[in-house]
């Protein structure tokens, strides 16, 4: 059930995305340099598979974890922000702040009317189903991780009323029993 609630919020962003993009037709969003975002997603699991195989974890749990940043002006990653629920493993958000780390100098900078600017915000999520060590059903963080990610705030500290944002393609990790 929790999974067709990512699915329903990734929809969600996807079409409040389109629109803002109609509208203004002068802006270029960043993007990854090597291929896009099938070659940042596939640079993303490359690097975290290769750091959750050195750190062998053998938890219980199914949650998300998700990672909120933009682009400047020259490429770099800038404003990185961890959202999390208290049950997961420190190791996922030092692993995933790595490795977004890595992408820095990666971007090309998104545009306006041919000048590079600071790009919106991106948000990408990191869904874990970690069953190895379970006995009973994995407990289900999804939803609790769901609604801290929901509450965005601008750098005053004020609440956003409008979600605009770029939601980039999940990253997964799974263990079996």
């Amino acid at each position: 059930m929790n999974r067709n609630i990512i699915r329903i919020l990734a929809v969600i962003l996807i079409i409040s995305y389109g629109k803002v993009l109609h509208a203004q037709t002068n802006l270029k969003e960043a993007y990854f340099k090597y291929d896009g975002n099938i070659g940042l997603q596939k640079f993303l699991e490359n690097k975290f598979s290769a750091e959750v195989k050195k750190h062998q974890l053998d938890i219980c749990l199914i949650s998300a974890t998700f990672a909120e940043f933009r682009i400047d002006t020259a490429g770099n990653i800038k404003d990185l922000v961890i959202f999390e629920n208290h049950d997961t493993p420190q190791v996922f958000r030092e692993v995933l702040v790595q490795i977004i780390s890595e992408t820095s100098g990666l971007w090309i900078p998104a545009q306006i009317n041919g000048k590079a600017s600071e790009s919106k915000v991106y948000i990408l999520p990191l869904i874990y189903e970690m069953e190895s060590a379970c006995k009973s059903p994995a407990p289900d963080g999804t939803a609790t991780s769901l609604l801290g990610f929901l509450d965005f705030k601008d750098n005053n500290g004020r609440t956003l009323s409008q979600l605009d944002c770029i939601l980039l393609r999940p990253l997964h990790v799974f263990s079996q029993k």
